[in-house]
């Protein structure tokens, strides 16, 4: 459980970094040699699957917290808190709220709940 309260915070906080933080990490990472802005570029959509990764690694701790009991409730908390922080996003100076974003947590709470009854059913058959 304190896994998952950890990521929670530290996941909320990493969303809620206004735009111009992340364009000054983007600017920092310039050695990639890779226009990260430009369009085409593979980098244009990156927000996309780091939204994706965070929504994994909640959904992931979430199940390894709680497991299979607690799954629908789980569930539609991170789906409240994926929707909360995309609303919130808007209010933040360089973020704005995106329905690809929600499409991209959505698919990491997927994402992480497989992986989360991956392993649970693993452990189980150990035992």
């Amino acid at each position: 459980m304190k896994l998952f309260s950890t990521s929670l915070l530290v996941i909320f906080v990493m969303l809620l970094v206004p735009g111009s933080a992340v364009h000054e990490l983007a600017a920092w990472l310039s050695w990639l040699s890779v226009p990260l802005e430009a369009p085409g570029s593979a980098w244009q959509h990156l927000d996309k699957l780091v939204h994706l990764l965070f929504f994994a690694v909640l959904a992931f701790t979430g199940y390894r917290a709680w497991g299979r009991r607690a799954q629908p409730w789980l569930l539609l908390g991170l789906l409240t808190f994926s929707v909360l922080t995309e609303w919130l996003q808007g209010f933040v100076p360089g973020r704005s709220t995106s329905w690809l974003d929600l499409l991209a947590n959505t698919s990491g709470i997927g994402v992480g709940t497989w992986l989360g009854m991956l392993v649970w059913r693993e452990r189980s058959r150990a035992r």
